[in-house]
């Protein structure tokens, strides 16, 4: 609804740099009849490269003693994110920081809300109580702390983006480490 706003009733001059690329794009490009079996491919590879991570990281799980949670929010989290992360970066390189907000923001937003949301509708999903009891609080954290961040300055400097970096790591450090456990054990008993 914001997006949208600030585009129609705001006139944002977004919107006319967009009038004018749609203008210079008149007709389908000859090239794009290529694009139609890259995407069919591409849409194969990704089902196919997710089954994959998710049957290598269950094994790793199992075979190293490290619940299958920690491995979802760890390995299975970095190897689905990379994508975005490139994306990002390739967006902030040329100068288009909002489309790197953008995607990292609506990936989460979509992760939690449709991907959970149509997991649930088709099965229940139980969730673990690591995630429910520690995880979720972090993430909590994480978003308390980015609001100000991106408000104030209304950008990420080159001390915060190691700020959140350093943050992740100690997160990934806790998780390996049995952090939560020993945290849920003191909070509940």
């Amino acid at each position: 609804v914001f997006s949208y706003w600030a585009e129609v009733v705001r006139n944002a001059p977004s919107a006319e740099r967009r009038e004018a690329e749609v203008a210079e794009y008149k007709g389908i490009p000859p090239k794009f009849i290529y694009a139609i079996p890259a995407i069919l491919i591409g849409l194969v590879g990704v089902v196919q490269g997710a089954d994959f991570l998710v049957q290598g990281a269950t094994e790793i799980a199992r075979s190293m003693g490290v619940s299958e949670a920690v491995i979802g929010l760890s390995l299975v989290a970095v190897g689905t994110s990379l994508p975005e992360l490139a994306v990002s970066l390739l967006a902030a390189y040329r100068g288009h920081a909002g489309v790197a907000v953008g995607n990292i923001i609506g990936s989460n937003i979509s992760n939690l809300l449709l991907i959970l949301g149509v997991t649930g509708f088709i099965t229940e999903t139980p969730v673990a109580a690591q995630i429910a009891r520690y995880d979720v609080w972090v993430m909590v954290a994480a978003t308390a702390i980015m609001v100000p961040v991106m408000v104030t300055g209304l950008r990420i400097s080159r001390a915060e983006g190691v700020l959140f970096l350093t943050a992740y790591v100690l997160y990934l450090v806790s998780i390996f480490t049995g952090l939560p456990d020993m945290v849920m054990s003191i909070l509940y008993g």
